[in-house]
């Protein structure tokens, strides 16, 4: 996929954001995602938080979920240098998931 093709693929999720449900919630974290591989943390971190805030309390929100989303923000953080937020962040994925391998194998 070209990066013209990538910018589409970012207009279309951005698009998407308007109301606040399962599907934008999905939305942002793909766009979150898009703009970690494009090296746009801020950006990334700012979906990635609108995410965590608008989580729907469903079944399907479960506490793994939430802390997947804690993690991915404290990479976003990591990415903008700020220390401090991403192990705030982390420290909070690994309290959610505490079995977690993934996430404890960045808290050295």
């Amino acid at each position: 996929m070209g990066f013209c093709q990538l910018d589409d693929a970012a207009h279309i999720f951005e698009r998407l954001q308007d109301g606040v449900t399962t599907r934008t919630v999905d939305a942002r974290i793909n766009l979150g995602n898009f703009n970690c591989t494009r090296g746009r943390w801020l950006e990334a971190a700012t979906e990635y938080t609108a995410s965590t805030n608008s989580t729907p309390t469903t079944q399907d929100s479960t506490q793994n979920s939430r802390a997947d989303l804690q993690y991915l923000l404290s990479r976003a953080y990591f990415g903008v240098n700020d220390v401090k937020a991403s192990r705030w962040t982390l420290t909070a994925a690994v309290h959610l998931n505490p079995n977690s391998l993934s996430f404890r194998r960045h808290c050295h």
